[in-house]
């Protein structure tokens, strides 16, 4: 055998666990697991970790895995005593872990491809010093209809300490859902903070303090948004809107380079005014609630000032709240 080719194949031997965290809404489950089992890499274990569903919903969750036992041997399911709530569900899904390299793929989402596995081994192998990596997302609606596609593009390295260029590159978020991690690295840093919404948006800054990590220029996994899932309830909640906030003050902190740190705190500024413009958008036209619309556009407002002059978006979203007819009522 070629040993170029041999270099590239990614050990056998390395079993990985992939974890799946459920609550309440596991109508996708199915679809997960059949992107799991599909994949050519076939060394891993699966455990699925239920924070406490309802009894009905639970219930569901094991027939649908009494199914699959017979495709996968090395699948486990595990049910929180009580509810945990997300953060601590996903540390909880870490703890069950039996191996070194890990992957938590949301309910809700499901891999790309029957290579994604394949294509995250090998790179953590041949990168003996980096903590994780991870890549790019499709998104797709409840249905699973493209909704948005990824454009494809070169791969992304961060050194030890580079939090600045990480956080303020464009479309700097590394979905949770395609990130494989070394279990030894990140836990030297601690795992996902539980007092902090948008927690992996922290842990990845956190980790780069001490270790380096990457980003695939491709899509690895489809990201499914629907209206029961957590981020969309989100939206309606003004206190955890405004705890993401505090997450980003939280990550300027990891920047040693004091003359970044104000760069860090102006890019976070337009970062948040730019999302809550989008939210305002959705919440108006998916979620009919003007009332929520006009909030985020008031949050906008408040963290890039000058955003009335620079964005067009901004007036056509105020101008659709105030023709629309759709209900002033919090959902």
């Amino acid at each position: 055998m070629n040993k170029d080719i041999k270099k590239n194949i990614p050990d056998i031997k390395e079993r990985i666990s992939i974890l799946i965290p459920t609550y309440n809404v596991i109508k996708y489950l199915g679809e997960c697991l059949d992107s799991i089992v599909s994949q050519s890499y076939k060394n891993f274990e699966i455990i699925i970790c239920d924070d406490h569903s309802k009894e009905d919903e639970f219930d569901r969750i094991k027939s649908i895995v009494s199914k699959y036992n017979e495709k996968c041997e090395s699948i486990s399911l595990h049910r929180n005593e009580t509810n945990l709530g997300y953060q601590r569900n996903w540390n909880k899904c870490i703890e069950l872990a039996n191996t070194e390299m890990i992957h938590i793929l949301h309910a809700d989402d499901v891999f790309h491809d029957s290579e994604v596995i394949s294509k995250l081994v090998r790179f953590l192998n041949d990168n003996k010093d980096f903590a994780l990596v991870g890549g790019l997302v499709d998104i797709i609606d409840a249905k699973g209809k493209l909704i948005s596609e990824s454009k494809g593009n070169s791969d992304k390295v961060w050194q030890k300490g580079q939090v600045y260029e990480f956080v303020t590159q464009k479309n700097s978020h590394i979905y949770c859902s395609t990130v494989m991690m070394r279990k030894s690295f990140v836990k030297q840093v601690g795992w996902f903070d539980p007092e902090i919404e948008g927690a992996d948006e922290e842990l990845w800054p956190r980790v780069l303090t001490k270790f380096s990590i990457a980003e695939l220029g491709e899509p690895l996994v489809f990201h499914r948004i629907h209206p029961e899932q957590a981020e969309s309830k989100f939206w309606f909640n003004k206190r955890l809107a405004k705890d993401v906030w505090n997450m980003f003050e939280v990550v300027i902190n990891y920047e040693k380079r004091k003359h970044l740190k104000k760069r860090m705190k102006k890019h976070f500024k337009k970062k948040f005014s730019r999302s809550a413009l989008h939210v305002a958008d959705r919440v108006l036209n998916e979620f009919q609630s003007k009332k929520m619309s006009l909030w985020h556009l008031w949050v906008s407002l408040r963290f890039d000032p000058l955003i009335v002059l620079k964005r067009k978006a901004y007036w056509v979203v105020l101008v659709r709240n105030l023709r629309s007819k759709k209900s002033l009522a919090k959902k």
